[in-house]
């Protein structure tokens, strides 16, 4: 199709100064055909990125720069070109005009033209003229194999707008200002969500903007289209939730056709491929998010829930590589938590004496953080099982623990400093705070844990969204104060903390019993195991054991724990006997007197008050194993 724009109407004058006024950004990608219109070496372009990004825009920036150079503008719409004979049609005027702009919009429509076009049409253009291919998927690299290509072909990702030229568009729709701030976070710079959210602004007097369900729908449609069923749409909306994708994640949350589901995503525009998984452009992610939350608020829930879950035993589970990734996934479940941005470009390695911490204000650490070669940061993290010494935050941590929980027997408590340089960004505080939380969970019988900071209130609301609480002791070293934040790990424990929604109030913490007072609640239970009512009063069904059960009823909960633990005994050949006692004991409905229970068991006394004192000791053993390791 040819199209002269040499002879405009006084409308197209009007049309092209109004596209003018609003047209902003992309001068890498104008640079670049204006150095092809100038006779550079990439005379094919491609231009590829996900719909209503501007590649449209791009290209009527492209048709009226050519324009102004008194070339000819040649455009063909994949959409109608689906044959090579229509192709060719529609791009008649480029096959003989050296002078002539060709540009095809909406390439993805007819990229079974592809091969065609790369060996047999292209080639026989001639000299001088410049093609612009613009669609929402990459190349085939199998197409364009002739090493010819090299020279010729450019590849040109096209993303969103940077805040500043996004923030230039709204000023230049004449958006209020008010809004501006809203807008930007939701759309993250995209062209079409940004016009559309522009139309949908407020006026000046409204303080808070929300992207409509009009806006939603309308970018759902045309940024995600229709999807081939409900599999798809579950998939989707696991990847616009989690941080990074994997097959494996998709096994978890969608049950069949993971690997089909998986390499489906990856072929959509909007997603691309990290190092850790499958990631979903922003924007999609807060559209399909908002749809379902508005579509089905309870389906909404339970994705998040079960994601959650799925995410925090990944933490737990992981090999120590793998860990930051894996916490930072967990984190991206709440806004405003600690990110993984860093992870990409900041190197953590373990301290070495060579490692000169002094620009830091520090002298030995655990770990240390570089970009670019450069240190940057570190992490000293110390664990304490009895009373230190002499360092200042390492007693005051201890004189704290004592004076509310004690550690108990195979309890710790752990430390945690670390200092960033002042030029890093925040996300190397951030790749820190990713570390020390997975030390958190990750480590067995943790009682404590502290975190030194800066005595300033900077720190309070994360801490604060951290279940980390500031201890009364304000300590001072070498003239900087230090607050130091608190957790009992063993009154909120990993898989209570891991939600934030379900974590208890400080009056409804765990309790934290003594291994005295465990060893009297377990004896306790077995004792009154056929009275609920003295069960649910039982100290156990306060303790993080009994907390990490199903059962909802507190003497349920008490039973079940205590029955795992007798249920091993019984499994284990070497001390089934000691279950026969314990069951004939307490179990079976309690004998008038030990005496009768030796009788039934036909054992002597003496052997029964053995079997009897070594099966309760070795109950009490197993599940105070369990309370200590959480």
């Amino acid at each position: 199709m040819y199209v002269d724009l040499r002879s405009r109407s006084l409308l197209g004058e009007r049309l092209r100064t109004a596209r003018s006024r609003t047209f902003v950004g992309r001068q890498a990608e104008v640079d670049l055909f204006r150095a092809a219109l100038a006779g550079g070496p990439h005379a094919v372009l491609h231009l590829h990125g996900p719909a209503g990004v501007g590649k449209s825009a791009l290209l009527q920036r492209f048709a009226d720069e050519a324009t102004d150079s008194g070339r000819t503008v040649v455009h063909v719409d994949g959409r109608a070109a689906a044959t090579p004979g229509e192709f060719q049609a529609q791009a008649q005027a480029a096959t003989v005009d050296e002078r002539a702009v060709l540009l095809v919009d909406s390439f993805e429509r007819c990229r079974s033209l592809e091969q065609w076009l790369a060996r047999q049409f292209l080639p026989r253009v001639p000299v001088g003229v410049v093609v612009v291919l613009a669609g929402r998927e990459p190349l085939d690299p199998r197409c364009w194999s002739d090493l010819g290509w090299t020279e010729t072909l450019r590849v040109v990702p096209v993303g969103n707008l940077s805040t500043g030229d996004a923030r230039a568009l709204l000023r230049a729709w004449r958006v209020p200002g008010a809004a501006h701030e809203a807008i930007l976070s939701f759309t993250r710079g995209h062209p079409l969500a940004l016009r559309l959210s522009a139309h949908a602004a407020p006026d000046e007097t409204a303080s808070i903007w929300q992207p409509p369900r009009d806006v939603v729908r309308a970018l759902l449609a045309q940024l995600v289209g229709p999807l081939p069923s409900l599999a798809h749409r579950a998939a989707l909306e696991a990847c616009a939730h989690a941080l990074v994708t994997t097959e494996d994640l998709l096994r978890a949350m969608c049950a069949r056709d993971a690997a089909d589901l998986f390499d489906w995503l990856r072929r959509l525009p909007f997603v691309t491929a990290g190092s850790h998984g499958l990631v979903a452009d922003p924007l999609v992610r807060e559209i399909v998010s908002a749809d379902l939350r508005w579509r089905d608020p309870r389906g909404h829930a339970d994705l998040r829930r079960r994601l959650r879950e799925l995410t925090a035993a990944r933490v737990l589970e992981v090999p120590d590589e793998d860990v930051l990734p894996a916490v930072a996934a967990l984190y991206h479940l709440d806004d405003g938590m600690p990110t993984g941005a860093a992870l990409e470009r900041v190197v953590e390695s373990a301290f070495r004496p060579t490692d000169d911490l002094t620009p830091l204000g520090g002298t030995t650490a655990s770990r240390v953080y570089r970009s670019q070669g450069r240190l940057v940061a570190y992490l000293s993290q110390q664990s304490l099982a009895s009373q230190p010494e002499s360092d200042p935050l390492l007693t005051t941590a201890w004189e704290h623990s004592r004076r509310n929980r004690p550690l108990r027997p195979g309890e710790h408590l752990t430390v945690s400093r670390f200092a960033v340089h002042p030029d890093a960004d925040r996300a190397v505080t951030d790749l820190v705070l990713l570390r020390i939380t997975a030390d958190w969970v990750r480590s067995e019988g943790l009682a404590w844990s502290y975190t030194a900071l800066p005595d300033t209130d900077a720190w309070a609301p994360l801490m604060a969204r951290l279940d980390q609480h500031p201890i009364r002791d304000i300590v001072t070293i070498a003239g900087r104060r230090y607050r130091m934040y608190a957790h009992d790990w063993r009154a909120v424990p990993h898989h209570v903390w891991f939600d934030p929604a379900q974590r208890p109030g400080p009056q409804a913490a765990l309790a934290v019993l003594s291994q005295e007072e465990f060893d009297a609640a377990v004896r306790a239970a077995l004792r009154r195991w056929h009275s609920p009512t003295e069960l649910a009063a039982n100290p156990l069904a306060g303790s993080r054991l009994v907390a990490a059960r199903p059962e909802r009823e507190p003497a349920a909960a008490v039973k079940a724990v205590v029955a795992d633990a007798l249920a091993a005994l019984r499994a284990d050949p070497r001390h089934a006997r000691l279950y026969e006692v314990l069951a004939v004991t307490f179990l079976h409905g309690v004998p008038p007197t030990q005496e009768l229970a030796a009788r039934r068991l036909n054992v002597s006394f003496s052997t029964y008050r053995r079997h009897l004192a070594a099966g309760t000791a070795a109950v009490v053993e197993t599940l105070w194993q369990a309370e200590l390791s959480g």
